[in-house]
């Protein structure tokens, strides 16, 4: 997870290096509710040396839906979401 004041990036992260493969899955999210947010997942897989880094067909569908309906959904989830917080204190524990 990349965590900033703005945003958060969560992912999963599969590498075998015996076969030299790859697969990341990288998903942002505004830390509040963003009119016209183009948040798209993007993933990168393949081999260690020949590997490709895009979004795949479905997210990007996802992504025009959820650009088209944001004008409906924003306010109800800004009233009714708690806004997550800057410093990451949720997913953080500090002993």
């Amino acid at each position: 997870m990349i965590d900033t004041t703005r945003m958060r990036v969560t992912g999963t992260t599969a590498i075998d290096l015996a076969k030299q493969r790859l697969h990341l899955r990288l998903q942002p999210q505004a830390k509040t509710a963003q009119f016209l947010s183009l948040a798209t997942p993007v993933e990168v897989k393949g081999s260690l040396s020949d590997y490709a880094i895009g979004p795949t067909a479905g997210d990007v569908l996802e992504t025009v839906v959820r650009l088209a309906t944001s004008v409906v959904w924003v306010p109800i989830k800004r009233w009714f979401s708690s806004k997550l917080p800057e410093d990451g204190s949720d997913v953080c524990v500090f002993d």
